[in-house]
């Protein structure tokens, strides 16, 4: 009797621990050479959006994931605020009434991070967890891809 007063509470500890759910984070990456050590929401949607291209005197190229990766389109809401369609029309006026070269884009995380380690100027999103460890990047910022 003694040994389920004891195991009750730590099983319903262990059930509600179990139920909460962890959205995965977004890690924003640079080289590891990269003087660049910090980015705000503002700056990195102007980054973006073609609006900035030289932070902290390194020209920036900002590496974006392929139209059906999940992360993409967590980051266009989050940090863009926009569709993925608003971000294509975006691009495309730029282009062809402004100019501007649109971020390069990669098929998934593990392109993302390959390039950002090739270029010191390159500037990636990828999940936290894929950026874990990897030698060659540095995480300067990570959001909450939950609502």
């Amino acid at each position: 009797m003694r040994f389920y007063k004891l195991l009750l509470p730590i099983m319903g500890t262990i059930f509600a621990l179990s139920s909460v759910v962890h959205a995965k984070d977004i890690a924003v990456i640079v080289n590891k050479n990269n003087p660049l050590t910090q980015v705000s929401q503002t700056e990195l949607s102007d980054i973006y959006l073609g609006q900035e291209e030289v932070v902290s005197s390194i020209r920036l190229k900002p590496i974006d994931q392929n139209d059906n990766q999940e992360i993409r389109a967590v980051f266009l809401k989050k940090i863009l605020h926009m569709t993925h369609e608003a971000y294509i029309n975006h691009w495309n006026h730029r282009l062809f009434r402004e100019g501007g070269i649109p971020p390069l884009l990669r098929g998934d995380s593990s392109e993302v991070i390959r390039t950002v380690k090739e270029k010191q100027g390159a500037i990636g999103y990828v999940w936290e967890s894929e950026a874990k460890g990897v030698d060659g990047i540095r995480v300067i910022m990570t959001f909450d891809s939950s609502e």
